[in-house]
């Protein structure tokens, strides 16, 4: 009883989400703005767009798969190269840390 009371108030402690301050100020809108951003390698403004898009709307799920999207463009930033697992083996061509046989 004391756990449902407690889960209770933490649910009630969670901020409002913030209001819309124009008519572009909207879920939608910041996330084709960080879709574009994210197309032209700008990763640390689509971030931003994403979540300005999550305040306004917590459970935009389009905005947390952007953020994702985002994350994995900005881990996969490495020098392709080429490895060999052992001598005969199939050749494994490693592209921006994805595999390939």
């Amino acid at each position: 009883m004391t756990f449902i009371a407690f889960m209770i108030a933490m649910m009630s402690c969670a901020p409002p989400p913030r209001m819309a301050t124009s008519q572009l100020d909207t879920p939608d809108h910041h996330f084709a703005t960080g879709m574009r951003l994210l197309n032209q390698g700008k990763y640390a403004d689509a971030q931003r767009e994403f979540e300005l898009a999550i305040e306004l709307n917590p459970k935009y799920s389009k905005a947390y798969a952007g953020i994702g999207l985002v994350k994995a463009y900005k881990k996969n930033t490495q020098k392709p190269s080429i490895l060999w697992i052992g001598p005969g083996s199939t050749r494994v061509r490693m592209m921006r840390n994805c595999w390939f046989m």
